[in-house]
């Protein structure tokens, strides 16, 4: 399962819209790679902004930067 308690809207970091934590399941393979990288990488976060080595202000950089070409 992979847990979502915050969410970024308008740039801040925040809790969900609905102020509540969503689980959903996730394929095996996808946790794996996340556990592996959670040990190798110093940063908080999965998707990092390579200019400011935080989270990324909109989840529409987030979308076009990682998720479209994973999709692919």
């Amino acid at each position: 399962m992979i847990t979502f308690a915050t969410s970024i809207r308008k740039g801040v970091l925040d809790v969900t819209k609905t102020d509540e934590v969503r689980s959903v399941p996730m394929v095996k393979e996808l946790a794996d790679v996340l556990l592996k990288y959670k040990t190798l990488s110093s940063y908080d976060y999965v998707f990092i902004n390579p200019r400011t080595g935080s989270y990324y202000s909109d989840t529409r950089s987030i979308a076009d930067t990682y998720y479209k070409l994973m999709l692919r």
